[in-house]
């Protein structure tokens, strides 16, 4: 989805993910997709499908900040899912000229609040970052 940011962008947003899982351990995956689904950069592990996990994580999304409105609690600001055998952690990136998500996958070895921490970060430099390239 190159409309969504641009060919910059986009450069920009796979350099964010791979410095994500090359600094953080406990992240072994993770993509960047528009709020409704779509694919814009991803860094996963053989075997996953960046179309579908896009297509799953906006509309999981949705249906948080639906529940969090539903129980006045505002908008969603993260999903976190703790399963079984790792974590899914998905979040709106702050300052995305369109409304863009970072999805994370962790694993067991590291809590979760190592994975929320990296994550947060990651989003809020991903943003950062996305702005200066439309400054350029």
């Amino acid at each position: 989805m190159d409309a969504a940011v641009g060919k910059v962008g986009r450069l920009v947003l796979q350099r964010c993910l791979d410095e994500l899982l090359a600094s953080e351990p406990g992240v072994v995956g993770a993509l960047v997709c528009t709020s409704d689904g779509f694919e814009v950069a991803a860094a996963l592990p053989a075997g996953y499908s960046p179309a579908t996990l896009a297509a799953m994580a906006s509309s999981q999304l949705a249906l948080s900040d639906a529940l969090c409105r539903e129980a006045s609690l505002g908008g969603c600001r993260n999903l976190v899912v703790d399963a079984e055998v790792g974590k899914v952690l998905v979040m709106e990136i702050p300052g995305s000229e369109r409304r863009l998500l970072l999805g994370c996958i962790g694993g067991t070895r590291h809590t979760l609040g190592q994975v929320l921490y990296a994550c947060r970060a990651s989003a809020e430099d991903i943003g950062r970052r996305l702005v200066e390239a439309r400054g350029s």
